[in-house]
């Protein structure tokens, strides 16, 4: 999330904020970043303090609450604030961002500049993606997204198995890295059965076990 402090104050006022850090957190995706362009004490154009926040939170300047919602993002909701002065500084830290994960893929084997193919073997692009998030009746979280992939990726899986899947492993990241250990369609069994019993699911069907393993392992059958 990026927003400058003027920003910021109108999310406070309008009691947004705790909302709009509730729908990152459902995201699933670990690293969230809170940014927030400029300085409380530089503020163009700043709201007045609501009463109702010095009254309840005992905080007397814009200085004092921003300084809490930045303590309260961290320790409560687990996301890392971060501060720039400008558009220019947070251009900055992108940058400085990206060539980490460059790196880190780099390490890990992967190459940075791979491209991600459309269903139809054009790539995947922004627009592309943004015309088919559009296309959504509604919107929705990555764990969500993960549901509906698993039930249409898997006959016979069904929706309380992948409803299961789902509430151990947030995103399809998070799934294909605990997948790291299973080497067979046995040891798959054996680790779907655990995860599905610790959700209170029951235990997944033989073929749908069997196409799982296919997609992930790219075993033909």
């Amino acid at each position: 999330e990026r927003k400058s402090i003027n920003d910021l104050i109108s999310s406070i006022v309008g009691k947004r904020y705790d909302s709009q850090k509730h729908r990152l957190s459902l995201t699933g995706i670990s690293g969230q970043i809170y940014l927030v362009e400029g300085s409380e004490l530089q503020c163009q154009n700043c709201q007045p303090l609501p009463q109702s926040i010095v009254e309840s939170e005992k905080s007397s300047s814009w200085v004092d609450r921003i300084r809490t919602a930045q303590v309260e993002t961290q320790v409560f909701s687990g996301i890392m604030p971060q501060r720039t002065t400008d558009i220019q500084d947070s251009a900055s830290f992108f940058r400085r961002m990206t060539q980490q994960i460059t790196d880190l893929l780099t390490q890990q084997g992967l190459s940075a500049n791979t491209i991600a193919y459309q269903d139809d073997g054009a790539p995947l692009t922004l627009h592309s993606l943004q015309s088919h998030m559009s296309r959504l009746k509604h919107d929705m979280s990555c764990n969500q997204l993960l549901q509906v992939q698993l039930s249409r990726a898997v006959q016979g899986l069904g929706t309380k198995a992948a409803e299961g899947i789902a509430s151990r492993f947030p995103t399809l990241a998070h799934l294909l890295e605990a997948l790291q250990e299973v080497k067979s369609c046995e040891q798959l069994k054996d680790f779907l059965s655990s995860h599905l019993k610790d959700s209170g699911t029951r235990s997944m069907s033989g073929p749908a076990i069997k196409t799982l393993w296919q997609l992930y392992s790219g075993e033909k059958s």
